[in-house]
C-alpha cells in the first residue's frame, strides 16, 4: 500500500472565519470520504493565543463575527492514525509562513495527496493579501536604508559649514531614516498570517492611511521636482 506525504508553506493570507469555515467544511468532506468506521475519524479546530488555547467545535457555529484579538495561530486538522490518514491547516501571525501538512496511505496515495494539497490551497489563495511586501526583500531593504542613512546623516551634519553637498547627505538621511522607519512600523502591524480581528481591522485603517500618506509625499514631491525644474 502506497504512503505519501507533503508540507507546503502557505502565502500570505488574511484569515477570516469565512476561510476557517471553507477550509473546515473541506476537510470534514475529505474524512467522511475515508471508507472507515466514522468514530475513527477525528476533527479538532484550535486557536492559540498567548494566555493558553481554545478548541472550537466547528467554525461554522463560532459565536463570533470576528477572531479574538489575541490570537496568534490558527490550527485545523482531521486525522485517522490507523491508516495514516491526516491533513492538517496551520496559519500563525508569529511566523514567516503558515503550512499544509497531507499524510495519505492507500491506493493512488501520491495523486490523493496533491489533490487536496492543490484544493486547500486555492481556497487560501482567494484571500491572499500583500503583506509578504514587507518582509524578505523589503526587510533587507530597510536594514540597508538605515545603515546607509546614519553616517549620511552625521557626515552631512559634521560637513555642512564646509561643502554645500553636506545638505545634500543631510536630506538623504533624514529621508532614509524616515523611510526605513515607516517600512519597520508597517511590518509591525502587518502579519505574514493576519487574522480578521476587531484589533486588526483597526490597523488596516492605518495602514492605509499611511501607505495613502507616503504615495501623496512621493506625487507631491516628483511634482515639486518638476516645477522647480522649470
Amino acid at each position: 500500500m502506497q504512503s505519501y506525504r507533503i508540507e507546503k508553506k502557505i502565502t500570505s493570507t488574511s484569515v477570516s472565519l469565512d476561510l476557517l469555515n471553507e477550509i473546515e467544511t473541506y476537510l470534514i468532506e475529505q474524512g467522511e470520504n475515508q471508507k472507515v468506521d466514522a468514530s475513527r475519524i477525528r476533527y479538532d479546530a484550535i486557536i492559540y493565543d498567548k494566555y493558553g488555547e481554545e478548541k472550537i467545535p466547528l467554525f461554522n457555529e463560532y459565536p463570533r463575527s470576528t477572531l479574538p484579538n489575541e490570537v496568534e495561530r490558527v490550527s485545523l486538522e482531521i486525522h485517522d492514525y490507523e491508516t495514516s490518514f491526516n491533513i492538517e491547516v496551520s496559519f500563525d501571525s508569529k511566523k514567516l509562513f503558515s503550512r499544509l501538512r497531507v499524510s495519505i496511505k492507500g491506493i493512488n496515495a501520491k495523486e490523493t495527496v496533491n489533490g487536496i494539497s492543490s484544493t486547500i490551497q486555492q481556497h487560501v489563495n482567494e484571500h491572499k493579501n500583500l503583506n509578504y511586501l514587507f518582509y524578505g526583500q523589503a526587510g533587507f531593504f530597510s536594514g540597508f536604508l538605515t545603515g546607509m542613512s546614519f553616517p549620511a546623516l552625521i557626515g552631512g551634519l559634521f560637513f555642512s559649514g564646509k561643502y554645500d553637498v553636506a545638505n545634500y547627505f543631510v536630506l538623504f538621511g533624514i529621508f532614509g531614516i524616515g523611510l526605513s522607519t515607516l517600512l519597520d512600523i508597517l511590518k509591525s502591524i502587518s502579519p505574514y498570517s493576519e487574522f480578521d480581528t476587531l484589533k486588526n481591522r483597526h490597523r488596516s485603517v492605518v495602514r492605509k492611511w499611511v501607505l495613502n500618506g507616503l504615495a501623496g509625499v512621493f506625487i507631491f514631491g516628483l511634482l515639486g521636482q518638476v516645477i522647480i525644474g522649470q
